[in-house]
């Protein structure tokens, strides 16, 4: 099955076209598995699966930048505040007091308080999303699931997945998947077969 036809099927979620291929064991079998209670064997060409079809993996969204964190606490409306009490007492300073009038101080330690308020907050934020990011890859990498390959179960990690793979979950597992999931439990403990 090309993957354009697999994406048609799970984007417009049809289950007639499913039937129609013969259910799941017929969708199993387009996919390159023979046989659903073994897997895809063991000698599949993996790599190509991934190339046809893409991994089974979201890229993380991007770290912050510290400037975006900088620009982003810009918009602040303290900020906004000081920086205009800061501009507005730098005008007043520099025009109407004449000789060595020191009031310019004042406007100009504003504006330094408020670029060390804007870096301190930046790399604190910045620090943040990398130890999140950090905890993150961390659970992610400790994530394994049971899939079976030439009749034997295997864990594997998610990311290794490919689609025609069988999974088997069980209670409480989360499904690592990024399309489609045929559920299919042939002969499960109450003795009948279940689509």
């Amino acid at each position: 099955m090309h993957a354009e036809a697999l994406a048609d099927l799970v984007k417009n979620a049809q289950s007639d076209v499913l039937k129609r291929l013969g259910g799941p064991e017929a969708l199993t079998r387009a996919l390159g598995c023979a046989d659903s209670s073994k897997g895809l064997d063991e000698y599949f060409n993996f790599a190509e699966r991934r190339a046809e079809y893409g991994s089974n993996e979201l890229d993380p969204p991007p770290m912050p930048s510290y400037v975006l964190l900088v620009w982003d606490g810009l918009h602040d409306v303290t900020i906004l505040m000081l920086i205009a009490a800061a501009v507005v007492s730098l005008v007043l300073s520099l025009v109407f007091e004449s000789g060595d009038a020191a009031g310019w101080i004042e406007g100009v330690a504003i504006l330094g308080t408020v670029l060390v308020v804007l870096n301190v907050q930046a790399w604190t934020d910045y620090r943040t999303a990398a130890t999140f990011r950090r905890q993150q890859l961390d659970l992610e990498n400790g994530k394994e699931v049971y899939v079976l390959r030439g009749g034997v179960l295997l864990k594997r990690h998610p990311r290794e997945l490919v689609v025609g793979d069988i999974i088997r979950v069980a209670v409480g597992d989360i499904v690592a998947v990024c399309r489609f999931v045929v559920v299919y439990a042939p002969r499960a403990r109450t003795g009948t077969g279940t689509n």
